[in-house]
């Protein structure tokens, strides 16, 4: 048989959607076998052979389709690891760092909105990446390296100017909401691009790529990126054309216990202006609009999947799968730098006064990460066909809204252990030490409503990747089928459990005793975890079978 080269085998695949005309043409291969195998029969134009440019570096190639990585109802390969993703992620190591800072310096209801509002958005540009990589192969020639050299510039400038409420919001002065805006907009007109590549150059299923390709810009990203332009252009306007003279920088209730001689601060200054209610929401309209951009688009994606897509499978017809196995490789990648940044938060801390409850709230503070890193993956699915995504489009929808709470809780939690040792770790008397006192209350209360929402998001989330089906064994017995009052009497422990964590600042002030009290609450969320394995087909139960 004639062999085939790379180009006429591209060639073949954009002709015919069918993949099995493809392979009577392609040499069998020794190592990944074209022809009888049901589980790389889609793989074909991905061989070495035929595909060159998957296995080896084409430095000089100026331009390669993205190819369709897998097909419905099919097995998934497993993927090479993309050192790429990983670089692309220590920049979100620096965002989380910025976003923590934003608490750190204001705990109220203001620092929390611009927390949230460059959060979201930022973890936004994150999951439309992983989106494409875990339905995609992007080739590694000349137009995809420039191009991902021009979305690590925009998404480094976005994070340099993730800075304090009082930043951010003197939009008359100071270019961090601009830049941030800008930058995110800026990030959000790239995806569209890669959009319309996928529309017109994607190699697989034509058909279904299209229609995902025109789906994904009409309902999602160009409300996302309207909202983000609109706020780019007002902040551009109080930042070049507003003549208005002053600083709109300071809410009442901001402290700043935590800023001005803090090694992240390098570049801090004094400002006395407070504003009134009125100029209160001009200058927070962008940070509010970044934040509604990010909100409609994933309520517009939960409404349209939720109600539009049809139940019986069709759905499959304008959509391209996702590798499951892939981006659940991913989300635990995301999820480390979740923790990472904790972990960071308790270990960069100027501390002047090394006094026992320093230590006991550090100790217990890195405690408690590493509990929750082990409650993590004790709550994940070890194979892709236990995962939400896997189950259902509905359950898959709900999973990735919870994770983006979930991711946020965690920085949260972060930013309140750094605030806790700042305080402890500060000499009597400090300026540093007496603004805290006055935010002690905010702090804890944050504490706390951090660390309940990440033990609720972590039950729901389990609850989807169990299923109904799941959920019911674990109610009933094995071999009588009768409901057991065991399971029943557990799952109302662990509302309880829940109560406490979202309460214990009502019960307990001091941060040390919080801290402490913390880490056992997660110890116990982690011996309920696997408890609760024992009474059914539970997450832990599939890791012997995989």
């Amino acid at each position: 048989m004639q062999e085939q080269t790379a180009s006429e085998a591209f060639r073949l695949e954009l002709e015919y959607e069918d993949t099995s005309k493809l392979e009577k043409n392609v040499p069998s291969d020794p190592i990944r076998p074209a022809a009888n195998n049901p589980a790389t029969r889609r793989f074909v134009v991905t061989s070495e052979r035929v595909a060159p440019t998957e296995l080896s570096f084409k430095g000089m190639t100026l331009y390669c389709p993205p190819r369709q990585i897998k097909r419905w109802d099919e097995d998934e390969i497993e993927q090479k690891v993309d050192w790429g993703n990983l670089f692309f992620d220590l920049f979100f190591v620096a965002a989380t760092y910025n976003v923590s800072y934003i608490l750190t310096s204001d705990p109220y209801r203001n620092g929390f909105l611009y927390a949230v509002g460059t959060f979201f958005p930022v973890m936004g540009f994150w999951e439309r990446k992983a989106a494409i990589h875990c339905r995609f192969n992007v080739e590694d020639d000349i137009l995809h390296r420039i191009l991902k050299a021009i979305e690590l510039l925009v998404l480094a400038t976005a994070v340099l100017h993730i800075r304090p409420k009082k930043y951010m919001s003197d939009l008359k002065n100071d270019f961090s909401m601009f830049g941030f805006a800008l930058s995110m907009t800026i990030s959000r007109i790239l995806y569209l691009l890669q959009n319309m590549e996928l529309y017109y150059f994607a190699v697989g299923q034509r058909q279904a790529i299209q229609q995902a390709a025109k789906g994904l810009f009409s309902r999602y990203l160009l409300i996302e990126t309207t909202f983000f332009a609109a706020a780019t252009i007002l902040a551009g306007y109080h930042y070049y054309l507003d003549d208005d003279d002053g600083s709109l920088s300071k809410s009442a209730n901001e402290s700043y216990a935590y800023n001005s001689s803090y090694h992240r601060d390098l570049a801090a200054v004094e400002e006395s202006n407070t504003t009134t209610d009125e100029s209160s929401y001009i200058i927070d309209a962008p940070i509010w609009l970044m934040l509604a951009g990010h909100v409609a688009s994933v309520l517009c994606m939960q409404i349209t999947i939720l109600f539009c897509f049809p139940a019986d499978g069709r759905h499959k017809e304008f959509n391209v799968p996702m590798h499951i196995d892939f981006y659940m490789h991913r989300n635990g990648e995301w999820t480390m730098l979740m923790l990472g940044e904790s972990i960071v938060s308790l270990l960069i801390v100027d501390v002047s006064n090394e006094s026992k409850e320093f230590y006991t709230t550090f100790l217990f503070g890195v405690l408690s990460v590493i509990f929750l890193y082990f409650l993590h993956f004790a709550s994940q699915p070890y194979h892709a066909n236990q995962h939400a995504l896997r189950r259902s489009k509905n359950t898959g929808i709900v999973w990735g809204a919870l994770q983006q709470i979930y991711s946020m809780a965690l920085v949260t939690l972060g930013a309140v252990f750094t605030l806790y040792l700042a305080y402890l770790g500060a000499e009597d008397g400090s300026e540093v030490s007496a603004d805290f006192y006055e935010i002690r209350d905010q702090a804890n209360r944050l504490f706390c409503i951090a660390l309940g929402t990440i033990f609720a998001t972590l039950d729901l989330m389990t609850l989807l990747h169990l299923g109904s089906k799941g959920i019911s064994d674990r109610c009933k017995c094995k071999d009588t089928k009768n409901i057991r009052i065991a399971p029943i009497i557990f799952g109302l422990v662990r509302v309880a459990f829940l109560g406490f964590t979202f309460t214990m600042n009502q019960w307990e002030a001091n941060p040390r005793n919080l801290s402490v009290i913390a880490a056992f609450n997660i110890l116990v969320q982690l011996f309920f975890r696997h408890l609760g394995d024992k009474f059914g087909q539970g997450i832990s139960s599939f890791h012997a079978d995989h």
